[in-house]
């Protein structure tokens, strides 16, 4: 059987070599040139900053002062004797899952072998080098940074958006610098080394993919990649159960590399996308044995499914999902790594983001390409949350090389990511690239079948995917479709950027008729306690050039000021400006995802960018690097989840709508209140029953403008309550721009505070209210109440337990719209 002894432990680093032109940005190397403590998996920065050699790159700018770390050549040591129990085995392998990046492995001085792609898994024999006891493992790191540009020496420079030398190494590119991203190329073991032992033949990969589902039965095929030496007479026996329900097969096998099983399952339990049903996962464990002995073993967890992408229908384009047959609108939002430093990245840092996309209504997320193959407990957490994944290839905003060296590098790569995660339920689909085509149309003004790397997402990767995973969708790159140009409304799916980027308003978005929307956004900063945790007090005004150094877009906080006079007042007051802008984040989001939503079937999803961050930036995320939401997490949850409601302007009247697009009908009733913000009085009040069946959408009331109040200065709220009262969802539509509006102080207060809650009462209106501590957060931001209402918040704890109620600081947007 498959033995595994990790070798995570006794682990040392130091500088290996630093080119001699460049040794006085250093100021004294001394400090780098002895063993310190190592941690593996880990990153050569992280070691630095365990042992006090460097500061923390993350505050003020010490970004700039540590790039003499990615110039540098490191050596990582480790000494260790072989288990006790593995001295009987005659083959012994050592297993690298990350390696980042390029390195030459050496046992007892014997060079065993070199890693140059971070994405593969490099499993090395050692059975002649290695030693029962006393042996001393090496890995020694090239510099990312020079290696690159050998490479752009020796095979010619190709264009890129950004840091060049990235594109001929297979490293998470966005590891350079992004604009969003520090610089920080690092290196390190950055996930587990082990020994292992294999027999001659085992268990390489499984395949399960749904090949039809019909009203009481499904057909699955399950596919066994095997490993090393098949020759010979083997047994498998595959056994796939959920609760009660058990299935078992026995194959025989000889001199085969690929088994195939289908099974037909009565009465399946099908895995559906959050919002439309459960996620079943039934068991799935393969045995591989010869006579009586075991010889491998296999288990994993695996939904039935069927996926399609649709994108002809009643003869004319669309780009839609079909899960199960039933067509669903994708909600969802862009994945970035969630670190700059991966390892150090927790198990339940990745349960609280995937979580809080469950809980915000999203169904789906986009593995972004320029950051990594996300470890395990991503993708098995986005199964059992009925996350959908759209899966990137690792490529980014770039031309890529064509030469023999590169392709064999990414095949390797590409097949074994693919036969790694093809079993999860959650992937959608598989993409090529991210942006390569687009830009190479827009930069050389030619067209995408001239780019160099043209042949690797057209030709290369399709074919390994139509091998591996032929019922699962793959995608050449994102945006594509069938035009001239990458990023056209007309088919395929797209990439909104004229909101925002191009310093288009977000109200832009009612002329945008694209189909399927894998990408826009809109910034704000990160949350008050997150900046501060980086900042100093001196660096904490809005126009701070270490504030300003936080935010990597080009004229990114130029853009927050623009939009935000175009609706909000402006106020440069530290944390009122950061309140205004996260609102106007929210206010934009909200806005553009309503328009979409309201278009489905036409439009068939929208996929915020991005989810998350990987330090403490202003950008385009929904959650910032310390997990705490900004206030458009609060907004698009209201959006995303059912039922919503949509108000829109026409020429002459405000109409509104209710859609559910969730499983379950909706019975209750929606109010309508119409508030003159002047003497915070109410002009008129209606309150209907309802009844929104699932998967439907029904019209609600209607306003006239001349049946409206003259001045404007008015809001209309829309308010959906259950059967037992509570409110569900509101609504909110100002004709005028809210930096327009006046309107009386709202008057919030908490009345009562016991352990975890706290309960807010309003004596008006208030607008937009939200709650800032500096160690703890609250369950919902940037919601409005209405006059004599009271609402209970949960209270999330940081890094204290305990909080008292004056240090809780109140803003609403009543704050700034003053009579």
């Amino acid at each position: 059987m498959r033995k595994k002894w990790l070798l995570h432990d006794n682990w040392t680093v130091k500088l290996n070599r630093y080119p001699e032109s460049k040794f006085p940005s250093i100021p004294d190397t001394k400090h780098v040139n002895s063993w310190i403590p190592a941690s593996v998996p880990g990153t050569i920065h992280t070691d630095l900053m365990s042992a006090k050699k460097i500061d923390d790159p993350f505050i003020a700018d010490n970004e700039k002062d540590l790039k003499w770390i990615h110039e540098a050549d490191w050596i990582y040591q480790s000494k260790f004797d072989l288990p006790e129990e593995s001295i009987t085995y005659k083959e012994l392998y050592l297993v690298f899952d990350g390696v980042d990046t390029v390195a030459d492995i050496i046992l007892n001085g014997k060079k065993v072998g070199k890693t140059n792609n971070m994405f593969r898994r490099y499993c090395f024999s050692i059975s002649e080098f290695v030693k029962r006891t006393g042996n001393i493992l090496q890995v020694i790191f090239q510099s990312p940074v020079r290696v690159g540009n050998d490479f752009i020496k020796q095979f010619g420079d190709l264009y890129s958006v950004r840091f060049e030398e990235r594109i001929y190494l297979r490293k998470a590119q966005y590891s350079f610098g992004w604009d969003w991203g520090p610089s920080l190329p690092t290196v390190g073991i950055w996930r587990s080394v082990y020994l292992e032992f294999l027999e001659k033949v085992w268990i390489d990969s499984v395949l399960f993919t749904t090949l039809k589902i019909t009203e009481t039965s499904a057909k699955v095929l399950i596919k066994v990649l095997l490993g090393g030496k098949t020759e010979g007479n083997y047994k498998i026996e595959c056994n796939l159960s959920f609760q009660n329900k058990h299935i078992r097969r026995v194959k025989s096998v000889s001199n085969l590399k690929v088994v195939e099983m289908e099974i037909e399952v009565q009465n399946p339990f099908l895995w559906w996308p959050s919002g439309y049903g459960d996620q079943p996962l039934y068991d799935l464990f393969l045995t591989l044995s010869q006579k009586r002995n075991k010889v491998d073993q296999s288990r994993r967890k695996v939904g039935i499914r069927k996926i399609e992408l649709i994108q002809q229908e009643d003869n004319k384009e669309v780009f839609y999902f079909r899960i199960n047959n039933q067509p669903i609108y994708m909600k969802g939002a862009n994945w970035i790594p969630s670190d700059s430093f991966i390892p150090r990245i927790k198990n339940s840092s990745y349960q609280s983001l995937l979580q809080m996309a469950k809980e915000s209504g999203m169904n789906m997320l986009r593995v972004w390409g320029g950051g990594i193959y996300e470890q395990a407990v991503f993708y098995n957490l986005c199964d059992e949350l009925g996350l959908l994944v759209w899966q990137d290839f690792m490529f980014a905003c770039s031309s890529y090389p064509e030469n023999d060296f590169f392709l064999e590098n990414i095949r390797q790569e590409v097949r074994e990511k693919v036969a790694e995660l093809q079993h999860h339920p959650s992937i959608a689909i598989w993409c090529g690239n991210n942006e390569n085509e687009w830009i190479w149309y827009r930069v050389k003004n030619g067209s995408y079948e001239n780019m160099p790397g043209y042949k690797i997402f057209h030709h290369e990767l399709p074919m390994i995917v139509n091998d591996l995973d032929p019922q699962r969708p793959y995608w050449p790159t994102t945006p594509f479709g069938l035009e001239e140009d990458p990023n056209a409304t007309t088919s395929g799916n797209r990439h909104s950027w004229d909101i925002w980027s191009r310093w288009v308003d977000y109200q832009e978005v009612e002329k945008d008729d694209s189909l399927f929307v894998s990408e826009f956004g809109f910034q704000a900063p990160a949350n008050i306690s997150t900046l501060n945790s980086v900042l100093k007090k001196e660096n904490r005004r809005v126009q701070d050039e270490i504030f300003e150094f936080h935010n990597k877009q080009e004229e990114g906080n130029e853009r927050l000021f623009r939009f935000l006079a175009g609706h909000l007042p402006v106020n440069t007051n530290w944390e009122d400006f950061i309140y205004l802008t996260q609102l106007n984040q929210g206010l934009a989001l909200k806005t553009c995802l309503e328009h979409w939503y309201r278009r489905w079937p036409d439009t068939g999803g929208s996929l915020i960018w991005q989810l998350n961050d990987c330090w403490p930036v202003t950008s385009w995320s929904l959650i910032d690097s310390h997990l705490n939401p900004k206030i458009a997490y609060y907004f698009i949850k209201n959006v995303f989840v059912n039922p919503s409601i949509f108000i829109q302007k026409t020429d002459n009247l405000i109409t509104t709508e209710i859609i559910n697009g969730g499983n379950e009908d909706f019975t209750g009733q929606i109010v309508y209140s119409l508030f003159n913000l002047l003497n915070n009085q109410v002009i008129n009040k209606e309150k209907n029953d309802i009844v929104v069946r699932k998967r439907n959408r029904i019209s609600g009331k209607n306003f006239p403008f001349d049946k409206l109040v003259d001045s404007g200065n008015w809001i209309l709220i829309i308010t959906l309550l259950d059967k037992e009262n509570n409110i569900v969802k509101r609504n909110h539509f100002s004709l005028k721009k809210w930096k327009h509006l006046k309107t009386t102080p709202s008057h919030v207060k908490i009345i009562k505070r016991k352990d975890d809650k706290i309960t807010l009462e309003a004596k008006n209106i208030a607008l937009f209210i939200d709650l800032h501590h500096k160690t703890a957060r609250f369950s919902d931001r940037g919601f409005i109440m209405l006059p004599g209402e009271k609402k209970d918040l949960d209270i999330i704890f940081g890094k204290a337990g305990r909080i008292n109620v004056p240090d809780i600081k109140i803003f609403t947007l009543n704050d700034f719209l003053k009579l």
